[in-house]
């Protein structure tokens, strides 16, 4: 592609989704010296209502020399012939890169489909020199890109605030005019966050990886880079459409990261440390959205630890705004918060005790008691919510038939208790038990263990399911335990697993590319490894101690 061409002024198209966008971004003119097509693997409706994603497009537009388009997994009722922007209908494959936003594992089939539908080969060995340089940034593959490592040519380790300024300035300086190549993973290797795969070679020992050798330019382990300060950063949604989850609300970023260190969850490691924005902040955040009369979801995995949480709510609902918020912890949650989101129209409430036993609880490291639960409950009740919903695992390390069978009574003891707190009338809609199967994750405790058996899982479910069938009001929503599997093995895994995405996408099927690849998923992932055992994400550094990581593993064992 030419320079002259690249730096035409974007254009805007009248496409369907574009056309209902509300827009809260002032730009100006661009000069034009870096175009990216930012995509995001799934629908429109589901990476719009993605504040990750919408924070890397507002950064990308805000700067004056990039031109940025967004490319969205066409809906099941589109066409879905060739890959095209939602702002001009350009194809993915004349921008200078493709960057990926990558949140979830569950949407890796997808990536492969779009460079489908783009015309653009899937595995690195196989692009031409001059095709778009292919990245990848997310939680996702900050957790472990290996599974993708085929495929990317970079990878963006940590948050976009850190790293997007260092890219931009960078790929600028390679697209000058008379610059005789297109962008390439060694032109990033000196910068701090960038992984390029291409660069490390695994090595194996059997069926096992045992190490990765690398050249001096990759820098392995690449370190993780994050903002120091949530305040100097842009929080908030750009753009609202009512083609989305949350339908012309604004989703605002509280903290990130979470301190309670849970042993299960990536998420104190992958943000740490854990920041807050401060109450100051927030509201210059928040005043030009309640301006236009425009809803506020506030947003983080530990929204409940933010110590003005209940001030900002408070301020919102006095200034005639609303409010919503992702979830909250019982022991956190207080009555005039829950009056405040009722009074918001918040209809639905939600708590993750997780597991349904104080034992259990404890080896997680979840930190709350029976008795937060109930006294959430007994919140609820006295505010008029109908309708709760708790989060629960199953196949979890040290698991007894006791604990499942406590999860079914714990359903039925909370539905008793609310009923208690109305005075023995029947308020409660609806109780909704969110049953996933434990996947273990990079960079926690539980990073060693292995998932449990599909039988096992399947079991279980039905245990559950058998205990509830009278409880009319108590609802299952249960995640495949198959698809638990595949979400396991792309957390966990290694390259190898390239092909085998390939493959899934061209059989649509995972289950026949296992057997046309020979790879027995639950030997892989089913198994617990061993300390000494090379893990695929050490090619990364997140600044977590891995001997730390052991012994609170080892000490979560003692407590089985």
């Amino acid at each position: 592609m030419k320079r002259t061409a690249a730096r035409k002024k974007c254009r805007t198209s009248d496409v369907p989704y574009k056309e209902h966008e509300r827009s809260l971004l002032a730009t100006g003119t661009h000069r034009v010296g870096l175009r990216v097509a930012l995509a995001f693997p799934n629908t429109y409706a589901v990476g719009m209502s993605n504040l990750g994603f919408q924070l890397v497009y507002r950064l990308l537009c805000l700067h004056p020399e990039v031109c940025c388009e967004r490319f969205f997994l066409p809906d099941s009722g589109q066409s879905a012939g060739t890959l095209r922007s939602i702002e001009s209908g350009a194809a993915p494959g004349s921008f200078d890169c493709i960057a990926f936003s990558l949140s979830f594992e569950s949407d890796y089939l997808n990536v492969v489909h779009m460079l489908a539908l783009a015309g653009i080969p899937a595995l690195r060995s196989e692009r031409q020199q001059g095709a778009p340089l292919l990245v990848a940034g997310g939680v996702a593959v900050s957790m472990n890109p290996e599974p993708l490592a085929d495929i990317f040519d970079l990878f963006a380790i940590g948050e976009a605030e850190a790293l997007l300024p260092d890219f931009i300035e960078r790929a600028l300086a390679c697209l000058q005019p008379g610059c005789a190549h297109r962008l390439r993973a060694e032109d990033f290797d000196h910068i701090g966050g960038f992984y390029a795969p291409g660069l490390v070679v695994p090595l194996y020992d059997g069926e096992r990886l045992h190490g990765m050798q690398g050249s001096a330019q990759a820098g392995l382990p690449v370190a993780a880079r994050r903002p120091a300060d949530l305040n100097t950063c842009h929080g908030s949604s750009c753009i609202l459409t009512p083609h989305t989850q949350f339908a012309d609300m604004a989703l605002v970023e509280v903290s990130r990261g979470c301190p309670r260190g849970c042993r299960f969850c990536a998420v104190s490691s992958q943000y740490a440390p854990f920041r807050r924005r401060s109450l100051v902040s927030l509201v210059a955040e928040i005043e030009p959205l309640l301006q236009q009369d425009i809803k506020i979801g506030l947003l983080g995995a530990a929204v409940s630890d933010h110590p003005n949480l209940e001030e900002l709510m408070r301020h919102i609902v006095e200034r005639g705004g609303h409010v919503s918020i992702s979830s909250l912890r019982a022991d956190a949650l207080t009555a005039h918060m829950v009056a405040l989101l009722a009074a918001c129209g918040h209809t639905t409430f939600t708590i993750a005790p997780e597991a349904a036993t104080q034992r259990l609880r404890d080896v997680l490291g979840k930190g709350i008691s029976h008795s937060d639960i109930m006294r959430a409950v007994e919140i609820f009740a006295a505010q008029g919510v109908s309708s709760i919903r708790l989060y629960f695992m199953i196949g979890l390390p040290g698991e007894r038939d006791e604990d499942i069978d406590a999860i079914a009574e714990l359903a039925v003891a909370i539905a008793a208790r609310y009923r208690a707190a109305c005075g023995g009338r029947d308020r409660l809609r609806r109780l909704t038990l969110s049953i996933s199967p434990f996947v273990p994750k990079s960079f926690t405790p539980f990073q060693w263990h292995g998932f449990e058996p599909l039988d096992s899982l399947k079991h279980k479910l039905a245990r559950i399911q058998a205990a509830l069938r009278t409880e009319k009001k108590i609802q299952l929503s249960c995640d495949s335990p198959r698809m638990s599997l595949v979400q396991a093995l792309l957390s966990t895994g290694d390259r190898r697993l390239s092909k085998i995405l390939l493959s899934a996408h061209a059989l649509g099927s995972w289950p026949r590319a296992f057997r046309q690849e020979g790879y027995k998923p639950e030997a892989v992932v089913c198994r617990r490894r061993s300390r000494d055992e090379f893990l695929p994400w050490d090619v990364l550094d997140h600044g977590i101690d891995k001997d730390m990581l052991w012994r609170a593993y080892q000490k979560a064992l003692k407590g089985l």
